[in-house]
């Protein structure tokens, strides 16, 4: 095995841990929140998190260099990819954002970052409001 093998193998194990993690942060606090399967360029993100008619799709990362731009593109078409499948299940997401969560260095994982567009977090705000 090659240098450069081993070490995508390790990067992806960190990532899967990662996922991990933040699905059992978030059920320690009740949440429903489920991994998700990896599906190639129709990937549907890492993670989601439905709360009654809403659902966050997470694209978790755990990376030396972080690239906001990049994920939040990534989370937001990987969102898409999920809504899009499920568009015709009897209980549908009436709200669907996608957020990306980025592990702080040197941090437990409650300190990580969660990331999501203004315009998502106010679309978001505005539902609580009317539940």
């Amino acid at each position: 095995m090659t240098e450069a093998s081993s070490r995508a193998k390790a990067n992806k194990r960190k990532g899967a841990a990662f996922e991990i993690d933040i699905v059992q942060f978030l059920r320690d606090r009740f949440l429903h929140a489920e991994r998700l399967t990896k599906a190639g360029k129709d990937d549907e993100g890492d993670v989601v998190v439905r709360v009654k008619d809403l659902a966050v799709v997470l694209e978790c990362k755990n990376e030396k260099s972080i690239d906001l731009s990049g994920y939040m593109n990534e989370a937001c078409v990987e969102a898409r990819n999920w809504e899009a499948k499920r568009i015709h299940e009897p209980s549908p997401a009436a709200l669907v954002i996608g957020a990306a969560v980025v592990k702080r260095r040197n941090s437990s994982i409650h300190k990580s970052y969660l990331v999501m567009e203004a315009d998502d977090f106010a679309a978001l705000l505005l539902h609580l409001q009317t539940r």
